[in-house]
Order: structure tokens, then sequence, then C-alpha cells
């Protein structure tokens, strides 16, 4: 993919045009193919990467938080007070559905904090490829569950955002699950039963105090203590997802300025 955008960035420049790159995380493997990553780097005016291991691989550019932090409410001007706050009666789960099934061990400990707070759980299809292994997740946590019933990508987004507006907390594995679960207001709690670090990488150019670990081999009671960990920096949360937007919408003015 790299090789071919190669052509089309020199086109660029000898018509007196450069390439912006903006939002792109990657960790290029040590490989023959990764000099043409570092070419398409080379030949784009300004590299703005969404992490800072991005930035370390190639050493040019700079870092910002990613592009869906933008896509907050248009309603949302200020963080809400408590007494502000809608009602959230749920706790919203949307794990991959690609990797190994989901542990016991997280569903004893995702009930458990359900029945503790007084919420109710439900699970969420944020990525199609997921509906399978996430109903089968809403049957093992017997609550509802939120699929893909339409190939309309705007309506299956209002369900989902539905869905995060009625939650306080959301426990995903899913980048992107976790960034629009809080453009929505709730409290992203990364947890994952395999080895990632992309997660935390990209919260981590963020203010927020966020809650990320590989809970692989924990026992049921650790991991519920994560989630419940989240509601503790619900306030500190609200304040960082406004300043994240605002980070993202001032490279607008950046880009326009390229012009």
């Amino acid at each position: 993919m790299h090789a071919a955008l190669i052509p089309m960035l020199l086109l660029s420049l000898i018509h007196g045009f450069r390439a912006v790159r903006i939002g792109v995380g990657l960790q290029p493997k040590k490989s023959r193919w990764g000099i043409f990553i570092f070419a398409t780097a080379a030949l784009c005016k300004e590299n703005i990467w969404r992490d800072a291991e991005t930035l370390k691989w190639f050493r040019t550019g700079s870092v910002a938080p990613d592009w869906a932090f933008s896509a907050m409410p248009a309603s949302a001007t200020e963080p809400p007070s408590d007494e502000q706050s809608a009602p959230r009666s749920r706790i919203a789960v949307s794990f991959r559905g690609d990797g190994s099934v989901i542990s016991d061990s997280m569903v004893i400990a995702l009930r458990d904090v359900a029945k503790d707070l007084g919420r109710k759980l439900v699970v969420v299809v944020q990525v199609e490829r997921d509906q399978t292994a996430l109903r089968d997740l809403a049957q093992r946590l017997n609550c509802d569950f939120v699929g893909w019933t339409t190939q309309d990508h705007l309506t299956q987004e209002r369900r989902v955002r539905d869905a995060y507006r009625e939650s306080s907390l959301v426990v995903s594995d899913r980048l992107h699950a976790l960034i629009i679960a809080v453009n929505e207001g709730c409290v992203p709690v990364g947890l994952m039963e395999h080895s990632t670090s992309k997660v935390e990488r990209n919260f981590a150019t963020t203010s927020f105090p966020f809650i990320s670990a590989d809970v692989t081999g924990w026992e049921p009671s650790r991991i519920a203590d994560e989630i419940r960990g989240g509601l503790k920096v619900k306030r500190a949360c609200d304040i960082a997802a406004l300043a994240a937007e605002d980070l993202v919408r001032s490279l607008d003015q950046k880009v326009k300025n390229y012009g």
C-alpha cells in the first residue's frame, strides 16, 4: 500500500503540492517493505502520528490524539456536573471478536460489578465482524445486546451511541469503541486478554486517567476491582475528553495553514 503511494506523492511534488499525513499509528516491522513506509513519511510535508511509539519509529513529525476524539456530540460544550448528568443505568461491553473467547473470569467480573453497582450490562457491536462472538458473550452474560442489524452505518452508529449514552462505563479492548464511548460521556476501561499496547499507546497522547491492563489469567475479583476503579475518575475523564477534542480540532487550522 505504501509503495503504491510513492508515485502519487512524487506527482504531487512535481505540481507543487506536499502531502500531510495525520492520525496514523504504525509499527513497521524490520523487513524489506519497511523502507517504503519511511519513504512516504519523508515525502510528506507533515506527519502527525497518533502515538509516541510511531513517532519514535519514524523520527519525524509530531503526535496528536486520534481523530475520533473530535466526534463529540454538538451539545457537549463543558463537562457536566454530577447533578447535570443524565441517569446512566448500564455498563457497556464491546470486545474484539477476532481473537480468543472472552474468559470466564471476565464474565464473572462483569456480572459481579453490574450487580454491586445496580447497573445492567449491555453488549454493543461497533464493528460488524464482532457480531457472532459478541452475541455469544451477551448470552453468557444474560444481558441486552445491541447487534449489527443494518448495512446503513449511520443508523448503526446512532444505535451504538444511544447505548453508550445510557452507560456509565465501557469495558473494551477496541480503541475506537472506547473513544466513541468517551464521546458519549462514558468512562473508558481498557481491559485486554491478549498482548497489545495499541489502546494504551493512543490514550497516552491525552490527559485521561486511563485504566488499561492486560488481565490475562487474572482472578475475577481483581478484574472487577479494575472496572470499579473507573467510577473514581469520572470527572477527570469528562475534562480530558474535551481537552482531547480541542487538540484534534486545532489540527483543522494547522492543515488549512499548509495551503
